[in-house]
């Protein structure tokens, strides 16, 4: 049958030879136009299409329409299949990210199996282990706490077997606060019994020992030999909480100090962070340490412990920014400072008191007041850090020294800190009811 372009609109309109010189039909624009042939050329005026027309159009649709249809089809599929597999991606995503999640907290309770198993002795020591886990009230836990510690050191390891989760790699660590708190509570008392926990075969209970021991403060210093030997243990909670608890020791953790020196060049970030914090709390007698510490504040290539080593150095050359501050002083603080720094106990607690008073005047005494924090008696380490309050906001560049005085042994010292930080930070202090 032959064929033609619509004239209208281009598209292919196929008719019978009979229609030549005849008016045909378009079935995609609707139009009509003579069929080129014998008869009369002329085109005629459009009118609606004979059913045998439309009969045609609907044998015979336009082929380019079609091919449209198809390649929309294929396009529908297509967008269809993309939006599945992104999809599909992102599923698979979240489905890894939990098996991981999964795996790793498996694996912590791998690590702690032998822990939640009913062994002999957690079965003796279930009931008062429950009750220091999940008591609400604290008396029922000091309690449970105060039973196990009174059971000696295999009680207190069988709690902390049971109550204390933690991955190989140390990125979990699970112990109930309220335990903690007991422990605490209990203060050196319990000191005692933790000890062999840190020399256990099993690394979650070492980790759970030196924790406790780590919220402590000064009143841990009976585990400074046992923690000094865990500061190499090969379970980085074990490590981290060891470094922690010497922080709070203080200035006494200098006897442990030479166990310190390789840690400065671990290849962890953050026992190298924990490390330099030690050798800040520790302060003056930890000097020989400052040319390490001065090369990390330059050189390491982690921020944090950068930070924390320029903290370090300031804190080790204390002496040397005393005198420096000395000759600076003007002659109202020189006198207050050589008081402070070499008087007696009594002396040195009135020239805190003195320059408590003269407030941001005093500031050009800093270094000598941030040195009394380290003094051997509280209450001229007491004065210092009320002086330090009273100074005001130049006195945070020691911020991290009135940090340290919170975990001092001793309470009136603790409570000066605490005070002289909510100074510091602009908090309002806790009124006593």
């Amino acid at each position: 049958m032959p064929r033609l372009l619509c004239p209208n609109c281009s598209h292919e309109v196929v008719y019978d030879a009979s229609l030549a010189g005849k008016e045909v039909f378009c079935a995609h624009c609707s139009s009509r136009f003579v069929a080129p042939g014998s008869g009369n050329a002329a085109a005629h005026p459009s009118a609606p299409p004979t059913n045998a027309e439309l009969r045609q159009a609907a044998d015979n649709p336009p082929a380019t329409s079609e091919a449209i249809r198809r390649w929309i089809w294929i396009l529908s599929g297509l967008v269809v299949f993309l939006i599945g597999l992104i999809l599909a991606v992102s599923a698979g995503r979240d489905v890894r990210a939990l098996r991981t999640a999964r795996t790793q907290v498996a694996s912590g309770s791998e690590a702690t199996a032998s822990a939640h198993a009913p062994s002999a002795g957690q079965n003796a020591y279930a009931k008062w282990i429950t009750q220091l886990r999940s008591a609400k009230d604290p008396v029922a836990r000091y309690k449970a706490l105060e039973h196990l510690v009174s059971q000696g050191p295999q009680a207190v390891e069988a709690a902390l077997d049971a109550l204390v989760q933690t991955s190989p790699d140390g990125n979990l660590f699970q112990m109930p606060d309220g335990a903690v708190a007991a422990w605490v509570e209990m203060g050196s008392a319990g000191v005692p019994t933790l000890l062999p926990a840190l020399q256990s075969e099993k690394p979650h209970v070492r980790a759970g020992a030196a924790y406790v021991l780590a919220q402590l403060g000064g009143q841990a210093k009976p585990a400074l030999q046992p923690l000094a030997q865990c500061v190499q243990d090969a379970h980085p909670r074990v490590r981290w909480y060891a470094l922690e608890a010497l922080a709070g020791i203080g200035p006494a953790a200098a006897e442990v100090q030479e166990k310190l020196a390789p840690l400065l060049e671990h290849p962890d970030r953050l026992t190298r962070r924990r490390v330099l914090l030690v050798l800040a709390r520790i302060g003056p007698k930890a000097k020989g340490f400052l040319p390490q510490v001065q090369k990390l504040a330059k050189e390491d290539p982690d921020t944090s412990v950068r930070q924390m080593a320029e903290l370090a150095a300031r804190q080790l050359d204390l002496e040397n920014l005393v005198q420096q501050a000395l000759q600076e002083a003007s002659e109202e603080l020189k006198p207050l400072i050589e008081q402070l720094r070499g008087g007696s106990p009594y002396e040195s607690v009135a020239a805190t008191k003195a320059l408590a008073k003269l407030g941001t005047q005093a500031a050009e005494a800093l270094p000598a007041l941030a040195l009394a924090l380290y003094h051997q008696d509280k209450w001229v380490r007491e004065g210092a850090l009320r002086a330090l309050g009273a100074i005001g906001p130049q006195a945070r560049v020691y911020r991290d020294a009135v940090v340290a005085a919170t975990l001092d042994p001793e309470p009136e010292v603790r409570q000066a800190a605490r005070e002289v930080l909510d100074q510091m930070d602009g908090r309002k202090p806790k009124v006593s009811p």
